[in-house]
């Protein structure tokens, strides 16, 4: 079986925005009382196109990088690995832009950052 580089990063790439502002969302809601659920739900198709337009590009470069690390070295193929990278990186790029170390949005880049790279490992095979 040959690495998958499509299905991997296109599902990462369409989480990403409702694992981004889905801390937000269950504390919103959790305070709302679940009255203002059309709004939520608005707000988490709104997040799923803004993230996968945000997201695509990020996740088919990791996944080309992991992918090749991959064929290279064995360690690189293991799932904590992905994690780590995506973590990582998620991290680099919002302190990129908040220059905060502690801002609870790097938080959450990070985090998704960790989603998409385990989301894409899960799809991505090696044909030894």
């Amino acid at each position: 079986m040959r690495p998958d580089r499509v299905t991997g990063p296109l599902l990462a790439s369409f989480l990403a925005g409702p694992v981004f502002v889905s801390p937000l969302l269950l504390a919103e809601l959790n305070r709302a009382g679940g009255a203002e659920l059309l709004g939520i739900v608005f707000i988490l198709f709104m997040a799923t196109l803004i993230g996968f337009m945000l997201a695509l590009v990020p996740n088919i470069l990791g996944a080309a990088l992991m992918v090749g690390l991959g064929r290279r070295w064995r360690m690189a193929r293991h799932r904590a690995a992905w994690a780590a990278v995506g973590f990582t990186l998620g991290w680099l790029l919002a302190f990129a832009f908040s220059r905060e170390i502690l801002f609870a949005a790097n938080a959450w880049l990070a985090a998704t950052g960790l989603a998409c790279a385990s989301i894409v490992r899960h799809f991505t095979a090696w044909p030894d």
